[in-house]
């Protein structure tokens, strides 16, 4: 779903991809989290399992916008003036690496969870 933003180069356009990204991410989340459950080693220590899963899954979350930012900032464009204070802009190159990266790990992450054994 992420490629689809790569190609969006307005607004409307990108609410639209947002729009079909949320309902494909929605609907692998709500597998994964099934997958999660179901492949559980010990139900008894269920909590502790899932809440370490948890953070595996929200960690790369709270470190990936920090990459994304770095990208973005390597490929800069023009520094512009808006009511006399300077603009920094972004160039399109910036967003679509971002976005062709995040398309690389969805398409990563559906290939190593077919290896996941003791699936239902």
């Amino acid at each position: 779903m992420c490629i689809i933003l790569v190609f969006c180069s307005n607004l409307t356009q990108a609410l639209i991809g947002g729009v079909f990204f949320g309902l494909g991410y929605g609907a692998y989340i709500s597998v994964d989290w099934a997958l999660g459950t179901d492949v559980l080693p010990n139900k008894a220590d269920a909590g502790k399992d899932m809440a370490v899963w948890h953070v595996s899954m929200t960690l790369p979350q709270q470190i990936a916008p920090l990459l994304a930012g770095l990208a973005l900032s390597m490929f800069k464009g023009p520094t512009i003036l808006e009511d006399g204070k300077q603009v920094a802009t972004y160039a399109h190159t910036g967003y679509i690496i971002v976005f062709s990266f995040a398309a690389v790990c969805f398409a990563l992450s559906g290939i190593l969870v077919r290896k996941v054994k003791g699936a239902r």
